[in-house]
């Protein structure tokens, strides 16, 4: 800053003075630079001499300082009457006008045309001292401090309050801004009216049902209430149709309506069957609908049926008779048409499993595959509106009724003993068809070699079959085990044997010549089946011959008596050409008979032993032959005895070969009648006579001779025994 001190006056002299700055509400160093200095001027020079004090600046806003400027030692002059002068510093910075943010409350829901004062605020922020910031409103008023109420502008400064006011608008919705502005900044008080009630009481139009297609219907008429009380701008708009405000003319164009208005609406009906439309009208926030549903077509057809297949063939594609539709809503083309289990076809077409429609005059065939099972129904279902029909397909009956079968009979069983029957081969039955019936009663079956079981089953053609039962505790009593075959059944029966020494039957007479008979022998077969052999006198026309009967196991005679011995001798001499038969026979029935014949080989030997061999049908096996091989002295009494493979042992008496009398010996043979070595002696004790041999075996062919034995034991007769190995 340029301080000017003037001199004025005389000017004949030198002049001089000091100057000095003194801090006032301007400091030195903060405000402007403390300076200091001496001014001169010349003899006879008057005028200013300026010199020049710093001032400091700064950013911050202040109010106008001072600071003085003193002169002092002044020479050549009188000082005058200034010597001291006041320097104001003005600050050059802007006064910071931008208050705190500041907002008012808006109000809403405000009723229309009506005074509202916002909340207060308090003016901060503003140049510190600073009392000129602007304040100003539009769209309202404002009252600072508390006063009243102005639009003027005017002027603020920190810690006033204003409040704002301003009047909502005379329209619903609609918001009205006084805008307040202090300094640099500005805030917004905000009244918006509330919302106009648009809600109309409940209305409703009542539905049509059974409508005529394409045809227009008018709904009755209502009253709208309940909107804004002279609310006159309520929005009305329909869809689906048109309305007619207060008896003009139907339009669907959009609207408004208020209290009072009578509203009608109008839809036309559709051009389907049983098929609704609706025509929405809404008033404000509300809406009625005026639905109209046409009548429903009718989708009941003329009664209709397809002719049952019986006796079909499985896996066999069938189709029905012909039916036409008849009896719909005439032009209907809508009826629904479905099948199920089948297809169909509609006039001819191929056929389709897919869902479709038909009409009056419209024919429709129905095709379904019989069932892959025999005897049972499959059916296809055709649907046409609201009825269906049914087109059955049933399947033959399979061949249930087995080739026959039987199983043989079990006599003569040991009591509580399991028996099991011969194998049968199912055959006949339907082919492929593996689902014929088997059960048993009293017993049980295997099936291909499986496991018993009395579980009913199924068999097929080729499957074998056996039964097993118990035979009961008591004796001579049947049990029957019955195994049903499809239609089919066969019996198992076994029979207990008759209790040990029962009779069975009477008695019987088993020669049928009627001389004189002796010495009968009998043998049986492990089936039961038997054959009795014996002396006859005279039958053969030559004194005694050795003659035979086979029977069955239940008694009956197998053929007629027949001759064992070939050779005759010389008719009716003294002596006796045959004696002693004895016989023997294996588990198959195969017999040996032995006999002593006399003077056979007319060698003049005497008695001999000699044997037949029998098939199991009672034919001869080759010629009758002589046992014994020692023809010296008689040989007499023959036994036989037989294991079940058919290897037999024959032994007798023989006078003189062991040179003591009476010895025993044996012959054993093969089952073919070979001889199996030679004849061996089966006493070993010689001394006295042996007698009448007896001979047994068991089914492997072990035997064992027994025999009267004189003197062997010092007391006179004595049985005696040898044992011996088979076969």
């Amino acid at each position: 800053m340029a301080v000017k001190v003037k001199r004025s006056g005389a000017t004949a002299c030198t002049a001089s003075a000091q100057y000095t700055t003194n801090n006032g509400t301007a400091i030195a160093g903060s405000d402007y630079t403390s300076t200091s200095g001496g001014l001169t001027w010349a003899s006879g020079e008057n005028g200013t001499k300026t010199f020049n004090v710093p001032i400091l600046q700064d950013t911050v806003y202040e109010s106008t300082e001072s600071f003085r400027v003193d002169l002092s030692n002044i020479n050549g002059s009188d000082g005058g009457s200034y010597t001291s002068a006041q320097v104001n510093i003005s600050d050059d910075d802007p006064a910071d006008t931008t208050p705190n943010a500041f907002s008012f409350t808006a109000v809403t829901n405000a009723a229309p045309s009506t005074v509202y004062a916002s909340n207060a605020i308090i003016v901060s922020g503003l140049e510190s001292g600073y009392n000129d910031t602007a304040i100003s409103v539009s769209s309202g008023t404002y009252s600072l401090n508390g006063a009243a109420y102005i639009g003027a502008a005017g002027t603020v400064k920190n810690g006033d309050t204003v409040t704002v006011q301003t009047t909502s608008s005379a329209s619903y919705e609609t918001t009205v801004k006084a805008k307040l502005t202090i300094g640099t900044a500005t805030g917004t008080f905000a009244v918006t009216t509330r919302t106009a009630d648009t809600t109309p009481d409940t209305f409703s139009f009542t539905a049509v049902t059974g409508a005529a297609p394409s045809t227009v219907y008018t709904s009755n008429s209502i009253s709208v209430s309940g909107l804004e009380s002279g609310y006159t701008g309520t929005a009305m708009s329909v869809s689906g149709g048109m309305y007619s405000l207060n008896g003009a003319a139907f339009t669907a164009a959009a609207g408004t309506v208020k209290n009072g208005d009578a509203v009608r609406v109008q839809g036309t009906s559709s051009a389907s069957y049983d098929t609704k439309i609706t025509a929405k009208l809404k008033i404000g926030t509300a809406s009625g609908t005026f639905a109209v549903t046409t009548s429903a077509a009718d989708t009941t057809p003329n009664a209709y049926s397809f002719a049952a297949v019986t006796g079909a063939t499985p896996s066999t594609v069938y189709t029905s008779n012909s039916i036409t539709v008849g009896g719909l809503s005439p032009g209907y083309t809508a009826t629904k048409l479905s099948i199920s289990g089948g297809k169909y076809s509609l006039n001819g077409a191929a056929y389709t499993n897919a869902a479709g429609t038909v009409k009056n005059g419209d024919t429709v065939t129905v095709q379904a595959t019989s069932s892959a099972s025999y005897s049972t129904k499959v059916t296809a279902k055709l649907k046409i509106g609201t009825a269906s029909g049914t087109f059955a397909i049933t399947t033959r009956a399979a061949d249930t009724t087995p080739d026959a079968f039987s199983f043989a009979p079990v006599t003569g069983a040991t009591p509580s003993t399991v028996y099991t029957s011969n194998t049968v081969t199912i055959g006949g039955l339907e082919p492929g068809y593996a689902g014929t019936a088997i059960s048993v009663s009293s017993g049980q079956y295997s099936l291909n070699g499986a496991a018993y079981t009395s579980v009913a089953g199924t068999v097929k053609n080729g499957d074998t079959v056996k039964l097993q039962t118990t035979s009961s505790a008591s004796y001579n009593t049947k049990v029957t085990a019955t195994l049903v075959v499809g239609t089919s059944s066969a019996l198992f029966d076994v029979t207990t044997a008759q209790a040990p020494g029962t009779p069975l039957g009477s008695a019987f007479l088993v020669n049928t010549y009627m001389s004189v008979t002796e010495a009968s022998a009998v043998a049986s077969d492990s089936a039961g089946n038997f054959v009795v052999t014996w002396m006859s006198k005279g039958q053969d026309s030559s004194g005694w011959g050795i003659y035979a009967q086979r029977y069955d196991a239940d008694g009956s005679p197998q053929g007629s008596e027949f001759r064992v011995s070939e050779f005759r001798g010389k008719p009716f001499t003294s002596i006796d050409q045959y004696s002693s038969p004895a016989i023997a026979g294996d588990a198959a029935g195969h017999l040996v008979v032995t006999w002593t014949s006399y003077d056979q080989d007319e060698d003049g030997s005497g008695w001999g032993i000699y044997a037949q061999r029998y098939a199991a049908d009672g034919s001869p096996q080759g010629s009758e032959f002589r046992v014994s091989t020692y023809t010296s002295g008689d040989q007499y009494a023959p036994a036989v005895a037989s294991d079940s493979a058919g290897h037999f042992v024959v032994a007798w008496m023989s006078n003189g070969q062991d040179n003591s009398g009476w010895g025993i010996y044996a012959q054993r043979y093969t089952a073919d009648g070979s001889p199996s070595g030679s004849e061996f002696r089966v006493n070993t004790y010689t001394s006295g006579g042996q007698y009448a041999p007896a001979v047994a075996g068991d089914s492997a062919g072990h035997f064992v001779v027994t025999w009267v034995s004189s003197e062997q034991g010092d007391s006179g007769q004595g049985i005696c025994a040898q044992r011996y190995a088979g076969p």
